[in-house]
């Protein structure tokens, strides 16, 4: 009497983890005469939100948004090179109040490579990704769940599930996906409602490797360039200086009208200068 189907964003070519196979979900309840279908995602912008009640013959008047606005995660985003990745990460490890952290990578090795760097500079962290035993991994996660092991470096293979309520941190070490990932990943930060902090390095080092796997990938071209556009977009949002929160909202069909208070461009604002007479300069040199 009931299909539910979590990560129903799947099924959108538009998602952040488009996957075909979710099709045949949409059809096997049309086949099945399924009289209600539950469809749930925890990260859908408008567009993939219509193409999952389309694909599901879900009415309008039954589609259920929760909102995206977290007001207790402090969002900041620094700009490093990969060399300064390190030491930046066991600065803030350092100065910061104790509390569960995940610590998401981009790759398997570097999991196993940051884990054991933080061990060695004195912390009680553990690595986690799909490449590890599944007794490994079911161990790393039980630990951490009860508070045996503080901190996880991970791939995004870590948190699916995940219902600990009280993680006070999550940290990329690289530059998230795009928006639905990123949202998705701080997302599991602060259930409980308290202070927590979202805080992410990015370098150029990161554009380059996530382009290279995207290129690389098996995907049809079109799939290829709306991972490209969610790159570049993600890139200008790590870039931005102004609210983190406002245009965060916006790409989920959300309004903030005043600026979050709660973000690193809101508490510090950064410096500027005006480039337009720099800019021009350049682009003559160039004509010329």
């Amino acid at each position: 009497s009931l299909l539910a189907v979590d990560e129903a964003h799947c099924i959108s070519s538009w998602g952040h983890n488009f996957r075909p196979d979710y099709l045949k979900l949409a059809n096997a309840a049309k086949e099945l005469k399924v009289e209600r279908v539950l469809a749930l995602t925890a990260t859908a912008t408008p567009q993939v939100s219509d193409d999952m009640a389309r694909a599901f013959d879900i009415a309008d008047g039954d589609i259920v948004n929760t909102g995206f606005h977290r007001p207790n995660l402090e969002l900041r985003i620094t700009s490093c090179s990969d060399a300064e990745r390190p030491a930046i990460l066991e600065q803030r490890l350092r100065e910061r109040p104790a509390g569960s952290t995940i610590i998401y990578v981009s790759l398997q090795r570097h999991a196993e490579e940051v884990a054991e760097r933080l061990v060695k500079a004195g912390f009680d962290a553990k690595a986690y990704h799909a490449g590890m035993k599944s007794e490994q991994r079911v161990a790393t996660q039980d630990a951490f769940m009860n508070g045996e092991v503080p901190i996880i470096c991970a791939t995004i293979a870590f948190g699916m599930g995940v219902d600990k309520s009280d993680i006070r941190y999550v940290y990329h070490y690289h530059m998230a996906k795009g928006y639905e990932s990123y949202m998705q990943e701080i997302g599991r930060a602060g259930r409980d409602g308290e202070p927590a902090d979202a805080w992410m390095l990015y370098g150029l080092g990161d554009v380059v490797q996530r382009r290279q796997m995207i290129d690389s990938g098996e995907a049809e071209d079109g799939r290829k360039r709306i991972e490209r556009s969610k790159l570049d977009a993600m890139l200008g949002y790590c870039e931005l200086d102004t609210c983190r929160r406002q245009p965060l909202l916006r790409y989920f069909g959300e309004t903030l009208e005043q600026a979050c208070g709660n973000c690193d461009n809101c508490l510090w604002p950064p410096d500027t200068d005006d480039a337009t007479q720099s800019a021009r300069q350049a682009l003559s040199a160039v004509y010329r």
